[in-house]
């Protein structure tokens, strides 16, 4: 029997799986590793960064907020700022699109640019109910809403990181701009788009982009919103296990194209056929702090398991449910699916849908959670042990092969076809 090991909280799990491993392969030979500085200098879609600036009084530099940690954004900020001054540039707007998140702190702030700023710089921390109306609209009907330094600046710089996403089906590139400091009607009007009938939109889900309304719409919007202005983009990708592998720069649309072709390749693992079994780790801590930040480990494997198949999360969960409201409309998704939905539809914020989502995903699954938080409410059994987790699980499904992911917030698991 193979051990496993899986990551929970701090610690980990240690089982006896009764059961072959199903083989999983990633394609992460065929990517070019390459520092922020070497992408800089290698761009794609794009003269350089350099060239960009000369003749330019006003630059916005969007960088992701604290909750984006992995992505290490002193990495990327302290070389674009280094040349920038190396071409005279005195003041730069460094700001922090952080969508509809609350306001960094002090200490947050730090953490993101690092040494970054000069002393001419500015630091603006984006503020959704504080952007400025553009009088334009995207087709869908979007308004076209920004930061007020953004929508001022002759060259915006766009830095944050490429990973798959459950709404734009992947970060990085257009998402610095909406929802990073786009308005909230901006971004409320742009993920309501997710919906469809009375129902999800079906091409809302990880990895999906030429299907999917959201990251459509998120496209046109950076182009209205963009236009007549300079751009420009740094991201970093991920590995498997959620850290920094490599970057792409240039044009926000051609570079960040290159990035998700890596993102594929590093994140995606492959398996020949659907998975009986899939036992999951989100990864430990701070993966698994709450269940609406572990949950994304299910988003990343559910689609990759047989119908009737079998999903068993492993996360620690200190922290419970996470947002007030996605544990609210989780208790109610999973009583009443149509209403929940119909409420999220009216007041669309971001932990309520994956909510939706969770209980959307493991309709058709036999699923349990591992967790020490057992009182915790889940679309499935709730168990502290793992032993007793599978043997309930596999006694429906009856599985010949099981997957078993250490990371599951850092991968998407695919079937090869």
């Amino acid at each position: 029997m193979p051990t496993v090991r899986l990551p929970i909280g701090r610690d980990e799990i240690v089982f006896e799986l009764p059961l072959p491993l199903q083989e999983t392969r990633t394609e992460e030979e065929h990517v070019k590793r390459r520092t922020a500085d070497e992408a800089l200098e290698q761009c794609i879609g794009s003269p350089r960064l350099e060239e960009l600036s000369e003749g330019v009084s006003k630059i916005a530099v969007v960088v992701p907020d604290a909750t984006r940690a992995w992505q290490r954004v002193p990495l990327m900020a302290e070389p674009v700022r280094r040349r920038l001054a190396q071409c005279g540039v005195e003041s730069v707007d460094w700001v922090i699109g952080g969508g509809q998140h609350r306001l960094p702190t002090d200490e947050e702030i730090e953490l993101i640019l690092g040494s970054a700023p000069s002393s001419g710089d500015h630091i603006l921390p984006h503020d959704a109910f504080k952007a400025v109306p553009l009088s334009r609209k995207t087709t869908a009907g979007t308004p076209v809403e920004l930061h007020p330094a953004v929508a001022e600046a002759e060259l915006v710089v766009v830095l944050g990181g490429i990973t798959h996403h459950d709404l734009a089906g992947y970060s990085g590139g257009r998402k610095g701009i909406i929802p990073g400091v786009a308005g909230r009607r901006s971004t409320q009007h742009n993920h309501g788009l997710a919906f469809l009938g009375t129902g999800i939109h079906p091409g809302v889900r990880c990895g999906s982009l030429d299907e999917n309304p959201i990251h459509r719409d998120m496209m046109e919007f950076v182009h209205t919103a963009l236009e007549g202005k300079k751009s420009f983009l740094l991201n970093v990708i991920g590995d498997k296990e959620g850290k920094p592998a490599t970057y792409v720069a240039g044009s926000i649309e051609e570079a960040w194209a290159k990035g998700i072709e890596e993102a594929e390749a590093l994140q995606g693992l492959y398996i020949d056929e659907p998975a009986d079994l899939v036992i999951v780790s989100s990864g430990g801590y701070p993966f698994d702090i709450d269940l609406y930040q572990a949950v994304k480990a299910v988003s990343a494997t559910y689609g990759a398991v047989r119908p009737g198949g079998g999903l068993i999360l492993v996360a620690d969960l200190p922290e419970g449910l996470g947002y007030p409201d996605f544990g609210t409309t989780l208790l109610k998704a999973m009583d009443d699916f149509g209403s929940a939905l119909e409420e999220v539809r009216q007041n669309f914020t971001i932990p309520p849908f994956i909510a939706l989502k969770t209980v959307k995903n493991l309709v058709e699954l036999n699923s349990a959670l591992v967790t020490p938080k057992t009182d915790i409410e889940y679309p499935g059994i709730v168990t502290r042990s793992l032993d007793e987790a599978f043997r309930r699980i596999a006694k429906e499904v009856k599985p010949k092969k099981a997957v078993v992911i250490p990371s599951g917030n850092s991968i998407a698991l695919k079937v090869r076809a």
